[in-house]
């Protein structure tokens, strides 16, 4: 497997946390309509940030779609809840699962903190 070294500037506001968390997540049609069933599909975090996250799921998501997402994790004891936007979607080759990106267009001051907080740990711990 080839390597991709990046080496432009770094764009992104946030740290972003390099662990595995589940999250749960319904897709919105609309800002104010919630579509599908009453289930909570899960999928896995690769990476966390407070704007934004990248997650495996068994199937492409829409560009654009709306989500709602409750995140299971260490940092908080209740699941961080919060509402991303589908930025990138890359399915992955000769894998039924995709690897899908959210910009957060709806989170809480306190949930953002939470997660800045427990990143900024995360970095000091790790020496990153």
């Amino acid at each position: 497997m080839k390597k991709i070294s990046f080496n432009g500037l770094e764009r992104r506001i946030y740290k972003r946390i390099p662990k595995n968390f589940t999250v749960k997540f319904r897709i919105r049609k609309r800002e104010n309509l919630k579509v599908g069933h009453s289930d909570w599909p899960i999928g896995i975090l690769e990476n966390l940030s407070a704007g934004g996250a990248l997650f495996k799921y068994n199937r492409d998501l829409p560009l654009n779609s709306l989500i709602d997402f409750r995140i299971r994790s260490p940092i908080s004891r209740a699941p961080i809840e919060c509402r991303g936007k589908v930025v990138r979607v890359e399915p992955i080759i000769n894998a039924s699962i995709a690897r899908i990106g959210i910009a957060f267009v709806k989170i809480t001051g306190q949930n953002k903190r939470i997660i800045n907080e427990f990143a900024d740990d995360f970095y000091k711990v790790n020496n990153t």
